[in-house]
């Protein structure tokens, strides 16, 4: 369900869209990899909750096994999406969505960063940084790692500011 979730997600943000191509990636790419995401980008993902959310209110009486079929056309004829999940796969699928109450930004960048640098995983972390990368992407890597923002190294992090669901 994590990767069907994603990819729902993903998609209803491309076909929701309406700021400009770059805008619209660099946000899938931050909910896809970025610990924290922007207020700008959030607030698309409050778009496609209220979406999932219509869903999930029109099934409220459907028993949690039913198979529930949405289709959603997009007023700029780029197509349609399809999506027929049980319902408490619909239930599952608003959940990615909300940021779990009580958790911050300077939570979200612990409980990342509790993982990604345990001591534990030290060995796995120098061989990829050591083995598998050129000398130039080290730096970036390591900074990747560090505070869990896919932005280019230098850019400005001031503006991620609400865990990503």
């Amino acid at each position: 369900m994590d990767i069907v979730a994603r990819n729902i997600i993903m998609l209803l943000l491309l076909y929701t869209s309406s700021v400009d191509d770059e805008q619209i990636v660099e946000c899938v790419l931050h909910v896809w990899y970025s610990t924290l995401l922007k207020q700008s980008d959030f607030d698309r993902l409050l778009a496609v909750r209220k979406l999932i959310e219509d869903v999930c209110t029109k099934a409220k009486e459907e028993h949690l096994n039913s198979i529930l079929v949405k289709t959603w056309k997009f007023s700029n004829n780029t197509g349609s999406l399809r999506v027929i999940l049980s319902k408490s796969d619909w239930m599952k699928l608003m959940s990615y969505l909300e940021v779990p109450r009580g958790l911050d930004p300077k939570a979200a960048l612990r409980i990342r960063s509790t993982i990604m640098n345990a001591p534990s995983r030290i060995d796995y972390a120098h061989r990829s940084l050591y083995n598998k990368l050129k000398p130039s992407w080290r730096q970036c890597e390591k900074k990747f790692r560090d505070d869990g923002l896919m932005v280019p190294f230098g850019m400005p992090r001031n503006t991620f500011v609400v865990p990503n669901p």
